[in-house]
């Protein structure tokens, strides 16, 4: 795992080439401290969230169109985390609201 900013640890994933597998993605998406867990799937993403004692409750599921990679991060420069869903023509930004929850960005095409 690599650590990739103060709210942000990066991705847990297969070491093979089967797409479908799940990817596990940590960070703070509720801004509570600990790190949350977004288990990403071929066309959706279950968000867990940590309650501070190593257990964590279901959160939103994500939808979206088959992907290629995802990656959490603050994409709208609103201090928050977002999850970016990106495919190989377009992406879509579900957008952080800071307390667990996301609101789903438009598909866009990167052009």
């Amino acid at each position: 795992m690599r650590w990739c900013g103060e709210r942000l640890a990066l991705v847990a994933q297969a070491n093979d080439d089967d797409d479908t597998k799940p990817r596990v993605y940590l960070a703070d998406l509720d801004g509570h401290g600990g790190l949350d867990v977004v288990v990403g799937g071929e066309t959706s993403g279950q968000l867990w969230l940590n309650n501070g004692a190593g257990r964590f409750r279901q959160g939103q599921q994500i939808s979206y169109d088959r992907y290629d990679a995802i990656a959490l991060g603050d994409v709208t420069g609103d201090g928050r985390i977002d999850v970016f869903v990106a495919g190989v023509n377009s992406y879509q930004v579900w957008r952080g609201q800071g307390d667990g929850r996301f609101t789903a960005g438009s598909q866009s095409n990167y052009r």
